[in-house]
């Protein structure tokens, strides 16, 4: 049964995902994240919020469970510090990428979303890098990200 995630990053890290190098083949997590990431499962679903800038960006689904790399340098703040920072890996494909000024505002929806349920301070609901959501908060964010797309065309 497919499991639904939002996982929160930062703008550097997302553009490096978003990347033609990139162009989310993969995500990764830091090792505190483990027993979260021990549950998703291949063609479980994700939803990026993308910090500082309070935007979705992107959706995306996993098509492996996970694995651990402690080579590869793949995102902007390793590369930074030459060192891997998140060694719980996912091969994962892109389903729907928002680029720049087409992002998905977060503020405008997220008082909609059924499990915020406190809609003022709404920040505890991106607090952690990877949380679990239900089908309906990511199908309502997916669908207005599309609604976004269309309207910017």
């Amino acid at each position: 049964m497919t499991k639904y995630w939002l996982v929160v990053t930062t703008p550097k890290n997302f553009g490096v995902s978003a990347s033609e190098e990139v162009n989310f083949a993969v995500d990764g997590f830091k090792k505190g994240c483990l027993k979260r990431v021990e549950k998703i499962e291949r063609c479980d679903k994700f939803v990026c919020y993308i910090t500082d800038e309070c935007v979705f960006g992107a959706t995306y689904k996993a098509t492996s469970t996970f694995y651990t790399d402690y080579e590869k340098l793949v995102f902007a703040d390793e590369k930074e510090k030459v060192k891997v920072i998140y060694p719980l890996r996912l091969r994962t494909e892109k389903i729907l990428v928002l680029r720049d000024n087409m992002m998905l505002d977060a503020r405008r929806v997220i008082g909609n979303l059924p499990c915020v349920h406190n809609k003022k301070p709404w920040g505890w609901f991106v607090h952690h890098s990877l949380r679990e959501i239900s089908k309906e908060d990511f199908e309502y964010i997916e669908n207005e990200m599309k609604k976004q797309l269309h309207q910017s065309i």
